[in-house]
């Protein structure tokens, strides 16, 4: 028998990619972002997009730019289940 959980793109529920993540939060840090906006531009709730912003919902997606191979094998090492 198993434990654990999955998140991120390993959550069967997952509708995001980490690289729209990035992008949501540079379009939220813009002046004038529009939340309803960005929300239907990912078919995701105005919540989500909010979330994200706030860093409640995949916090340990880095920011921006390519995460260095320590960032990405923890973020890696996190979506694994393990049996």
């Amino acid at each position: 028998m198993g434990g654990g959980w999955n998140r991120g793109l390993s959550s069967a529920r997952s509708k995001l990619t980490y690289q729209q993540v990035q992008e949501i939060r540079r379009e939220c840090s813009l002046d004038g972002a529009n939340l309803a906006a960005i929300a239907r531009e990912y078919k995701v709730s105005r919540r989500t997009i909010r979330d994200i912003r706030e860093r409640e919902l995949y916090r340990w997606v880095p920011d921006s730019g390519d995460p260095s191979d320590d960032i990405r094998e923890r973020a890696l090492d996190s979506q694994i289940q393990i049996w």
